[in-house]
Protein backbone atom coordinates (compact mmCIF):
# COMPACT_ATOMS: atom_id res chain seq x y z
CA UNK A 1 0.00 0.00 0.00
CA UNK A 2 1.06 3.13 -1.17
CA UNK A 3 0.85 6.69 1.31
CA UNK A 4 0.69 9.75 -1.55
CA UNK A 5 0.30 13.07 -0.28
CA UNK A 6 -2.57 14.83 0.58
CA UNK A 7 -3.75 17.81 -1.40
CA UNK A 8 -4.59 21.02 0.13
CA UNK A 9 -8.19 22.31 -0.53
CA UNK A 10 -8.98 24.32 -3.26
CA UNK A 11 -9.93 28.08 -1.68
CA UNK A 12 -12.67 29.06 -4.67
CA UNK A 13 -12.16 32.86 -5.49
CA UNK A 14 -14.63 35.30 -7.13
CA UNK A 15 -14.16 37.89 -9.20
CA UNK A 16 -15.98 40.91 -8.23
CA UNK A 17 -17.89 40.65 -11.48
CA UNK A 18 -18.34 37.06 -10.60
CA UNK A 19 -19.63 37.47 -7.26
CA UNK A 20 -22.19 40.47 -8.40
CA UNK A 21 -23.36 38.55 -10.78
CA UNK A 22 -24.30 35.63 -7.98
CA UNK A 23 -26.16 38.25 -5.74
CA UNK A 24 -28.30 40.02 -8.60
CA UNK A 25 -26.00 43.07 -7.34
CA UNK A 26 -24.33 45.39 -9.98
CA UNK A 27 -20.10 45.33 -9.84
CA UNK A 28 -20.44 49.24 -8.39
CA UNK A 29 -22.54 48.03 -5.52
CA UNK A 30 -20.67 45.41 -4.43
CA UNK A 31 -17.41 47.76 -4.47
CA UNK A 32 -19.02 50.04 -2.18
CA UNK A 33 -19.64 47.46 0.43
CA UNK A 34 -15.66 46.36 -0.05
CA UNK A 35 -14.31 49.71 0.33
CA UNK A 36 -16.65 50.26 3.58
CA UNK A 37 -15.25 47.16 4.58
CA UNK A 38 -18.31 45.20 4.68
CA UNK A 39 -17.20 42.58 2.68
CA UNK A 40 -13.46 41.33 2.76
CA UNK A 41 -11.54 40.42 -0.40
CA UNK A 42 -7.95 38.69 -1.56
CA UNK A 43 -6.06 41.06 -3.31
CA UNK A 44 -3.67 39.48 -5.77
CA UNK A 45 -1.19 42.02 -7.16
CA UNK A 46 -3.83 44.24 -8.35
CA UNK A 47 -6.55 41.76 -8.48
CA UNK A 48 -9.58 41.70 -6.37
CA UNK A 49 -10.57 38.50 -5.52
CA UNK A 50 -13.34 37.22 -3.00
CA UNK A 51 -13.90 33.87 -0.79
CA UNK A 52 -16.75 31.87 -0.86
CA UNK A 53 -17.35 32.12 3.12
CA UNK A 54 -16.62 36.03 2.46
CA UNK A 55 -19.57 36.11 0.48
CA UNK A 56 -21.79 33.45 2.71
CA UNK A 57 -21.04 35.56 5.92
CA UNK A 58 -21.42 38.59 4.23
CA UNK A 59 -25.11 37.41 2.85
CA UNK A 60 -26.19 36.23 6.73
CA UNK A 61 -24.85 40.21 7.87
CA UNK A 62 -27.46 41.32 5.46
CA UNK A 63 -30.39 38.68 6.51
CA UNK A 64 -29.94 39.40 10.58
CA UNK A 65 -29.80 43.84 9.62
CA UNK A 66 -33.71 42.94 8.77
CA UNK A 67 -34.32 41.66 12.36
CA UNK A 68 -31.86 44.30 14.19
CA UNK A 69 -33.83 46.98 11.93
CA UNK A 70 -37.37 45.09 13.42
CA UNK A 71 -35.85 45.32 16.90
CA UNK A 72 -35.19 48.84 16.63
CA UNK A 73 -38.79 49.85 15.40
CA UNK A 74 -40.31 48.54 18.98
CA UNK A 75 -42.93 46.40 16.76
CA UNK A 76 -42.56 42.93 17.83
CA UNK A 77 -45.09 41.97 14.71
CA UNK A 78 -41.84 43.23 12.59
CA UNK A 79 -39.88 41.27 14.60
CA UNK A 80 -41.44 37.96 14.24
CA UNK A 81 -41.60 38.88 10.37
CA UNK A 82 -38.01 39.89 10.00
CA UNK A 83 -37.16 36.56 12.03
CA UNK A 84 -39.40 34.42 10.15
CA UNK A 85 -38.26 35.35 6.75
CA UNK A 86 -34.28 35.34 8.17
CA UNK A 87 -35.15 31.55 9.56
CA UNK A 88 -36.42 30.84 5.54
CA UNK A 89 -34.00 32.63 4.10
CA UNK A 90 -31.35 30.32 6.19
CA UNK A 91 -32.80 27.52 5.17
CA UNK A 92 -32.52 27.97 1.47
CA UNK A 93 -29.42 29.64 1.22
Amino acid sequence: MTQGKQNPPVLQLFTVSEAADALHLHPSTLRRSIRAGKLPVVRIGTAIRIEVEALRHFIDARRFRRVVTALRSNSWAKVERAWEKYESDAEEG
